[in-house]
């Protein structure tokens, strides 16, 4: 069995991910979520983008023009906007900081050229992007219902813009996550600061998540996760890697159909559903609350926002016509990921 040349770097991931950021730092789940992936990222891009063998890597890569390289990877191939491109070099100077610390100072001749690196100055663009109704509904045509993997698909992009949640908050729930109570379907959200908050759900959409349990969690274990891949016989939380490819697969054909389609990303459909909220008039205080914006004084909000109301601005919103699916699409197949060692 081939080994790893050099353990220190991958015993550096599963160490910062698995105990300083949860243990020592007190990060949140999601917050170890957004680092995950950044890691992982920064991983496929020294396998597949300078071809270095997964059993070569060692801490001498974590380097400027490495991390320089990385970032623009992020930005050309994967569509990554500024703040995002921000975020992933701010996880990575700590990642570094880390390994300097705890794991490697022979690293430190790298210390000055990365905290050299700048964040990227974000430019005034305008409104967000976000998909008419029409593209909206053009995307819920495609997955095909009446096949396993359309019909996982279809859940999964309705779940996104029905609740217009961030994708680690919908990757991050469980089957127990699904309530019920008063005659309406919620789910229970750990967003942002581990704060939490219950969103309604459309009755489609809460049918649809019924269909697809039916067929995903016939075992009805409430403590796997709601959208989940199989690996070595277990259950294992769907990655933000697999949700991206789901949704460029759909891109791909909407944009066949209307070139003037944006890049289809997981907070693409979180500002389109808040935009149709605007556009239907409900004020932004309740769009805050739905959205799990802290910034907002909450306390009011809460007090005269309950779940009910915040379903009848989600019918407002939307009137009588439910936006949601019809058709189909081919069977979604899952690519062998090597990476789940040492938690990635």
């Amino acid at each position: 069995m081939k080994k790893i040349k050099d353990p220190t770097f991958f015993e550096g991931i599963r160490d910062f991910l698995g105990t300083y950021l949860p243990k020592v730092t007190n990060a949140s789940p999601h917050t170890v979520s957004s680092y995950r992936t950044t890691l992982s990222l920064f991983v496929t891009y020294l396998q597949h983008t300078l071809n270095h063998s997964i059993y070569d890597m060692d801490t001498t890569l974590v380097t400027q023009p490495t991390i320089v390289g990385f970032l623009d990877w992020c930005g050309k191939d994967r569509g990554n906007g500024t703040a995002t491109l921000n975020n992933r070099l701010s996880a990575m100077k700590t990642f570094f900081t880390y390994l300097l610390q705890y794991k490697d100072a022979s690293i430190s001749v790298s210390a000055n050229g990365i905290a050299d690196i700048h964040k990227l100055q974000e430019e005034d663009s305008g409104p967000h992007e976000y998909l008419s109704q029409d593209q909206m509904r053009l995307l819920l045509s495609l997955p095909k219902r009446n096949t396993r993997y359309g019909l996982r698909d279809l859940t999964l992009i309705s779940l996104l813009y029905d609740s217009a949640c961030r994708i680690d908050e919908i990757l991050s729930l469980r089957l127990n996550s699904i309530r019920y109570s008063g005659g309406l379907c919620f789910i229970n959200i750990t967003g942002k600061g581990r704060k939490s908050r219950n969103l309604p759900l459309g009755k489609t959409v809460e049918d649809l998540i019924g269909e697809y349990s039916a067929v995903f969690h016939k075992e009805k274990n409430k403590d796997d996760f709601l959208f989940y891949v199989k690996r070595d016989n277990m259950r294992r939380e769907m990655s933000q890697d697999n949700s991206a490819r789901i949704l460029n697969k759909y891109e791909k054909q909407a944009k066949a159909i209307d070139p003037t389609l944006p890049h289809l990303h997981a907070h693409l459909l979180r500002h389109t559903r808040s935009q149709h909220w605007y556009d239907a008039g409900i004020n932004l205080e309740e769009i805050a609350l739905l959205l799990g914006h802290s910034q907002i004084t909450t306390t009011l909000i809460y007090t005269f926002f309950d779940v009910n109301r915040k379903r009848k601005a989600i019918e407002t919103a939307m009137g009588d016509e439910d936006p949601f699916f019809k058709s189909e699409t081919p069977m979604y197949l899952d690519e062998d990921i090597v990476k789940k060692l040492y938690g990635l």
